[in-house]
């Protein structure tokens, strides 16, 4: 699933639905986001990413972020969540795997 834009508290609810509806579809299934065209994000998206993973584990899958941008990187970094999330650098990686 490709995310640009901003994730904020304007965008977050549909941001989370959106997720979360790709994995009621397919549960037990990882759900990759790539993120490199995200150009901000806030608390609330944070929250969002951290509701989906834990229903994705819930269903038996993950939530893996592939691409991550600069402004998502650092927010992880800053909240100390970074080694909370399977975090791939390269979507070919993540695919080919």
């Amino acid at each position: 699933m490709t995310v640009r834009g901003e994730i904020d508290i304007a965008t977050a609810p549909q941001f989370r639905h959106a997720m979360t509806d790709r994995l009621a579809r397919d549960p037990a299934v990882s759900l990759h986001l790539e993120l490199s065209g995200v150009t901000f994000i806030d608390c609330t998206g944070v929250q969002a990413l951290l509701v989906a993973q834990r229903t994705a584990r819930l269903l038996g899958g993950d939530l893996i972020l592939t691409r991550t941008s600069r402004q998502v990187d650092r927010l992880l970094t800053l909240f100390r969540l970074k080694s909370a999330f399977a975090v791939e650098s390269d979507a070919c990686a993540v695919i080919s795997a």
